[in-house]
């Protein structure tokens, strides 16, 4: 499913699936990503609980259980507008193009009815595959983790003659521009309150050979990235 994928850019690209797809031209143009939640079905507790709802420009994801006080951990993802500057620069430096709020529902939440794992879905152009990143939640007892399991999505986007794949560079939190990894903490101290960050993500040129063999050898790596979650 794609969301709200009206980004282009203005030259000609070329985009190779990891399943092989023909190529496909686009022109990417300001406007926001399109953003989707995905609960994978390998390795999630067998008693895990949760639904995915939509919110204006993103989705957001409840997971759990609390019988004391009905709070449950929840992932929130909209997307950054992309203006003219930054499409510009889209191959040359880092940009934010998702804003993610994560809360917890405390330390009262039922073992084993929280979702492990959730994917990111990031659309930055509704002609191109989506770039899929994978993350896994961590339950710190006062505190819930999100990180990313991988930085860099398997898709692989030809232009100007050069190969790139788009890596998540950073959580970088709204309130003081922290740097967290890639990984976001809930607040310790306030399981109320969610923590917002600006996801930073860049183009990275990938290595020769071709794009061709690359993408055949990126087929197994999904696959590894997805048995990785069982």
């Amino acid at each position: 499913m794609h969301l709200l994928k009206n980004v282009a850019y203005v030259a000609a690209l070329t985009v190779v699936s990891c399943l092989g797809i023909s190529d496909v031209n686009a022109a990417f143009a300001p406007g926001y990503p399109g953003i989707e939640l995905e609960l994978p079905t390998v390795g999630q507790p067998i008693n895990a609980v949760g639904s995915i709802g939509f919110v204006a420009g993103g989705q957001i994801l409840y997971t759990g259980n609390d019988p004391v006080t009905s709070k449950v951990n929840s992932f929130r993802v909209t997307g950054n507008y992309l203006d003219q500057a930054t499409i510009d620069a889209l191959f040359t430096q880092e940009f934010s193009a998702v804003k993610a709020y994560i809360s917890s529902g405390g330390i009262n939440m039922v073992a084993g009815t929280s979702y492990q794992f959730v994917d990111l879905n990031l659309s930055l152009d509704p002609s191109l595959d989506d770039f899929v990143f994978h993350f896994e939640f961590t339950d710190l007892g006062n505190q819930t983790k999100l990180a990313a399991i991988d930085d860099t999505a398997v898709q692989i986007v030809s232009f100007q003659g050069m190969d790139y794949q788009l890596r998540l560079v950073s959580f970088e939190y709204a309130n003081g521009g922290v740097v967290d990894g890639l990984s976001i903490l809930t607040n310790p101290l306030d399981t109320n309150t969610a923590m917002t960050a600006d996801v930073k993500f860049e183009f990275v040129a990938v290595p020769t050979p071709a794009t061709a063999s690359i993408s055949l050898g990126l087929i197994g790596l999904g696959v590894l990235k997805r048995r990785r979650q069982a």
